[in-house]
């Protein structure tokens, strides 16, 4: 994760077929990216508090498929 951009591509072989899973972004700071996500009105699937895995994000991109957002330090650890 020491790369200046990480992009991961999920499949899920149990999941009924939803194309690839979903991809997630490396941010800095995950609640100042979906404080900025909510200024752009973006559909979540998932806050950052929300459910019982904190620190992490799904958002839905417009065809529906959803990208996580997660923290580069909480991640790392």
């Amino acid at each position: 994760m020491s790369c200046q951009a990480t992009l991961e591509l999920t499949h899920k072989l149990k999941v009924k077929p939803r194309g690839y899973g979903h991809i997630a972004i490396k941010v800095p700071d995950v609640n100042v990216a979906c404080k900025r996500f909510e200024e752009l009105i973006v559909e979540f699937a998932k806050t950052p508090d929300g459910g019982r895995m904190k620190g992490f994000a799904f958002i839905k991109d417009p065809d529906g498929y959803w990208i996580e957002i997660f923290d580069a330090d909480t991640v790392t650890k």
